[in-house]
């Protein structure tokens, strides 16, 4: 049997309760509400007003949730995503900020990146005492991304041992001497996907970790 609630909000039953929990679902809300006109005051009626208030709050709750769910979806379907991207990335060259390199032997590339023309553009390669071992010269450039490569001997001729390695690149405006920041190609070994929010970092042969963001060339 039904109890009357007694401000004349409604009735309470074993129908209408939802057992052992603070949640109220769809149906318990729809339940309510038709027991709360059935049971209302006839002399003070609920006024419309309220009652579509009551429906817009319920309303909001709920598509609250179905956004959240939409965007839990979307988030597992970006990730899902960023996870094949990064497979793919692993054997890649790429471009990255950077003027030093682990070196193993073979040819090492990169580039220097010019924002305006420059004459007697030059890449010198120093090893890890500071001292100049080979010295590129790249002449003018107009402008844009000058790549270079330095086949690893030492300006006498002699192959270049492994080791640490670094570069500085030299040009000359109206007469005047600027250094230009440089860029180094490593190939991707490895590929650390980020939490929630956080980009890929990436591990470079010879260079290091390097955030996504940083890469400024893919080959």
């Amino acid at each position: 049997m039904n109890e009357i609630d007694p401000l004349g909000y409604g009735t309470t039953s074993q129908a209408t309760q939802s057992p052992n929990t603070n949640e109220l679902s769809q149906e318990d809300f729809l339940a309510l509400m038709v027991a709360q006109m059935e049971n209302q005051d006839p002399f003070q009626p609920m006024e419309s007003g309220e009652f579509f208030s009551q429906i817009a709050q319920f309303g909001m709750v709920a598509g609250m949730e179905e956004v959240q769910a939409s965007i839990d979806a979307l988030a597992g379907s970006l990730v899902s995503d960023q996870s094949l991207a990064a497979a793919g990335l692993v054997g890649s060259e790429v471009l990255v900020p950077g003027e030093s390199i682990t070196y193993q032997g073979g040819t090492v590339e990169g580039a220097v990146d010019v924002p305006f023309p420059v004459d007697d553009l030059t890449v010198t390669i120093y090893d890890s005492a500071g001292q100049p071992v080979q010295t590129l010269s790249l002449g003018d450039q107009p402008g844009g991304l000058v790549g270079f490569s330095w086949d690893g001997m030492t300006a006498e001729g002699e192959p270049a041992p492994a080791g640490e390695y670094r570069w500085e690149a030299n040009a000359t405006v109206d007469g005047n001497g600027v250094a230009l920041p440089t860029l180094v190609q490593g190939e991707v070994t490895s590929v650390t996907l980020g939490g929630y929010g956080q980009e890929l970092t990436l591990e470079l042969e010879g260079v290091g970790e390097v955030p996504f963001s940083e890469v400024r060339r893919i080959s």
